[in-house]
This record gives structure tokens, sequence and C-alpha cells, in this order.
């Protein structure tokens, strides 16, 4: 779509030369003396070879040009066909959670059915092996769950619900929740609440994308801390206007290139699946496109061991 304006700008350089050099030859014929007529003839000869040059850049350029634009052109429909690929993979994913969710929700139903003894008495092998299945099957929803957040924050469509939340209730919860976890691997577990009024507690949120965020959090802290512990620390900023919830441990920390691509998409630190296989990468990536929407934030720090 580009030649034909190519083409006009060459032609109308072309003609503007072609004059300025016939203008030019026409005043060597009306030359009024030798020294007249040798001075405009050299000027002529100068234009004319010039001319050349001038033309040959200016075609160079408008090539460039050209060029340019079909680049640009290539790189437009590229880009589109990339987002129509990323749309497709999104709704292929969001699919495909949706329906392994209810087959999953299954299984975890009929082996937690199975271990209650619904089904008759179980050996204890058979009940070390449901037990494994049922452990497998909740990593996989909570899999599935992580991929179809993303799908839902990345198309826009994650729905919220802000009410008032009481943080310190929601600690306490879920650290009541979590403290088995951590004794099972020989970790302490400590919680911390500074004293404070308990409505300097109360934010505004969605107290189940809060809690999410915060399990996440926590959970990771006891996976990654092989010995030691875990401690829980809620308080209020020096100047009392922000609400800082903070976890540490004394795990394997994480080094300076970890954190710089922590919160991003599928990014897992090297040499954690030493310590713990599985994991999608995706939970510290939603943890801070949620926060992000509560106006908060969310950060990270590590000395080498211990975050």
């Amino acid at each position: 779509h580009n030649v034909p304006r190519f083409t006009a700008k060459i032609i109308f350089i072309d003609f503007f030369i072609a004059l300025i050099i016939l203008t030019l030859f026409v005043e060597v014929f009306f030359a009024r003396s030798l020294w007249d007529l040798v001075a405009k003839a050299g000027i002529a000869g100068l234009v004319v070879f010039a001319s050349f040059f001038l033309l040959g850049s200016v075609k160079r350029e408008l090539q460039t040009e050209e060029e340019i634009d079909k680049i640009l052109h290539t790189l437009d429909e590229t880009h589109a066909r990339l987002q129509m690929l990323d749309h497709k993979k999104s709704e292929f994913v969001a699919i495909a959670s949706h329906h392994l969710r209810n087959p999953l929700t299954a299984i975890s139903g009929y082996a937690s059915l199975l271990m209650d003894g619904s089904y008759g008495q179980l050996s204890s092998g058979m009940q070390s092996a449901i037990s494994k299945i049922l452990e497998s099957n909740k990593r996989l929803i909570v899999m599935v769950s992580d991929f179809m957040d993303v799908t839902h924050i990345e198309r826009g469509d994650m729905i919220y619900n802000f009410t008032d939340v009481d943080l310190k209730a929601m600690i306490l919860n879920i650290a009541h929740d979590m403290e088995p976890a951590a004794t099972r691997t020989h970790l302490w577990f400590d919680v911390l609440i500074e004293k404070e009024k308990t409505e300097d507690y109360i934010t505004v949120g969605d107290l189940g994308k809060l809690r999410q965020v915060i399990t996440n959090l926590v959970d990771n802290a006891i996976k990654y801390t092989p010995k030691g512990g875990v401690s829980l620390l809620l308080r209020k900023s020096h100047d009392k206007k922000h609400i800082l919830f903070s976890i540490s441990d004394t795990g394997i920390g994480m080094s300076h290139e970890t954190l710089q691509k922590l919160f991003k998409k599928f990014s897992r630190a090297e040499g954690v699946s030493r310590v713990y296989t599985d994991g999608s990468g995706l939970g510290l990536y939603i943890a801070k496109r949620m926060i992000k929407k509560h106006e908060g934030r969310i950060w990270a720090t590590s000395k080498g061991v211990g975050s």
C-alpha cells in the first residue's frame, strides 16, 4: 500500500531536478561571454553530478521508510495474532480448570468417606494410601484454583466483594488452622499481635481474597523452612495510618535474583524443588495482583537465610 506514495515522491523529485537542470542549461545558451559560459556550464555540471547522488540518497531513504512501514505492519499483525492466541489460551485454561474442579471435588469427597469408614473398616495400609490420595488431590485443587484465578485476573473479570474485615480475627483463625502443619514438621509457630484496639485492625477488603493471600504466604513459609520456625506479626505502622502484617521464617532464604522475579508468573526460586517439589509458581503472582487491587503493598526481603 506504500508503493504508490513511494513512486509519486520519486517522480516529483525527478521532475524537480530535471526542471533545475533544464533552467541551468538554458542559462548556458544565453551566456554573455566565454567566462560566463564556462561558469554556467560548470555550475550545471556540478548540479547534474550532485543530483544523481541526491536522487540516490532520497531513493534509499524512501526505500528504508517503505521497509520500516512493512516491518511495522508485520509487527502489528503478529501482535494481533499473539493477542488472539493469548485470549484462546486463557479461554482454554478457564474451561479446562472448570471441568477439572468437579471430578477433583468428587475424588476428595469419596476419599474422605472411605477414610471415615462409610464404606467399611479399612486397614492401616489402605488408610495411608487414601491419605496420600487426599493430599495429592488437595494440591491439584489448589493448582486448578490458581490457574482459574490467573485467568480471571488477566481477563479483568475477577469479582471482589469489599466489606469491613477484622484482620486480627482473620490472622488468629488462619494461625489456628496452619499451626498443626508446622507442628507436624517440628517447627515452632509464633503469633504476635501488638496490643491495639480491635477496631484498629479493621480494614476494607475482600475477606476471601485476603484470607487466600495470607494462607498462601504462611503455607509457603512452613514449606520452605526445614528447621527452626515461623513467626506471624500484626501491628500498626509508626504513624498509625496503616496495618502491617509480616511473616518471618528461618527457612532456605532467597537470593537477590530470586527476589527480583518473586512476584512474576511461573517464577520459582532455584533449588526449591529440593525442599518442596510441587507448586505452580502462581501463588505470589496472584497475591500481588490481589493486594494491589486492595490498594496495598506486598514485598519480600531475605539475607540469604530466612525470609
